[in-house]
């Protein structure tokens, strides 16, 4: 089960059968359904534990220390960071073609962009950068310790890569995670 979770993204009901057909071809007796829907549920729950770990021991201090002070507002400004690097223009004009050389300066900055996590399911990353594209930083900065810190890795490394994108075509789609 946690070989099918890490890699790739199983819905419960998929799980859930998978988890049924194996243990009927190892010949074992079922469980009640509400026990093994239990187990799918904590085995995701404790793969996603893992992932988050993994992502965030990826970061050293000063990487941490940086992907966590763009949850806050800058003094005289009214929205985070995050907020600001992940807003887009509706239209692509001269001027917002340098506020997004702007923005992968700042992305860059952040110097997540050389961690190397080919290694982790791109399913989960897309997830994890769907996260940090979508909440607010509040919400952001009330996540566990490992969970924020792997979400602003994903974030920053898919956002750093659809700003390299547009750096040249202004509303042309990045490559996905």
């Amino acid at each position: 089960m946690y070989s099918q979770l890490l890699l790739g993204n199983l819905d419960d009901v998929r799980l859930f059968d998978l988890t049924t057909q194996r243990l009927i071809t190892r010949k074992v007796m079922l469980p009640a359904a509400s026990t093994l829907a239990t187990l799918v549920t904590r085995v995701r729950h404790r793969t996603s534990l893992r992932v988050f770990e993994a992502l965030s021991r990826r970061l050293n201090p000063e990487q941490t220390l940086r992907l966590e002070a763009v949850l806050w507002v800058p003094e005289g400004q009214y929205k985070s960071t995050l907020d600001a690097l992940r807003d887009e223009p509706s239209d692509w004009r001269v001027s917002d073609l340098y506020i997004a050389l702007d923005k992968l300066e700042a992305v860059r900055a952040l110097g997540v962009g050389v961690i190397d996590l080919s290694d982790l399911s791109s399913q989960k990353l897309r997830e994890l950068s769907a996260e940090g594209m979508t909440l607010w930083a509040d919400t952001l900065a009330k996540y566990g310790q490992a969970r924020r810190r792997a979400t602003l890795l994903a974030w920053a490394q898919h956002l750093e890569r659809a700003l390299e994108g547009r750096k040249s075509t202004p509303g042309t789609q990045s490559a996905s995670p």
